[in-house]
């Protein structure tokens, strides 16, 4: 298995574009196939809680949602935001949990190496007190936004001023504001 990945020359790249194809297949199966249509839909809200959850992960974003988007057309509104959000709120503590305590020795060791003490300096020197805040609202735009969420998480959770519950509420409001969008898109479509 290792001698294919050695002759691609960007094996995590082409590994993320074929779930992105998975994800159009999802969705487009979902519409044309009557089997797999009444599959998706037999999933209910526990594919609602399955897409919430592997929303978060950048290889898993775009099959998730296509399944959200898919789902999004028979579900309640209130119940598939709750539940696809609960389902982001898991992977994301999960994710900060694992990151925070199993990578805090090299995340301490990281913070001693002269590259990163210059940006953080002046980081400081530019922000001055609100450093953290600036700190976490950069980490929210790679929650928010297309890039990989786990970029953001990492920032986050080697934020030492930064509770557990602090983050949760992050990463809770920003995911329920994505799936709210992927409810709309999907009961346009």
């Amino acid at each position: 298995m290792s001698l294919i990945f050695s002759r691609i020359k960007y094996p995590k790249i082409l590994f993320f574009i074929i779930t992105i194809i998975i994800g159009g297949i999802i969705f487009y199966e979902s519409i044309k196939s009557p089997l797999f249509h009444d599959f998706i839909f037999s999933l209910g809200y526990i594919g609602t809680l399955i897409g919430g959850f592997f929303y978060v992960f950048g290889f898993t974003s775009s099959p998730s949602s296509a399944l959200l988007l898919v789902l999004s057309k028979e579900q309640n509104f209130f119940l598939f935001v709750l539940i696809a959000g609960i389902g982001s709120l898991i992977s994301n503590f999960l994710m900060f949990k694992f990151i925070r305590f199993s990578f805090y020795d090299e995340l301490n060791l990281l913070k001693k190496e002269r590259f990163i003490m210059d940006i953080d300096e002046k980081f400081k020197k530019r922000f001055k007190k609100n450093h953290h805040k600036i700190y976490v609202y950069i980490s929210s735009i790679f929650i928010a936004s297309p890039l990989p969420t786990e970029i953001g998480v990492t920032m986050m959770a080697s934020n030492e001023d930064l509770s557990l519950k602090s983050f949760l509420k992050i990463v809770l409001i920003l995911h329920v504001c994505a799936i709210v969008i992927l409810f709309i898109i999907g009961n346009l479509i």
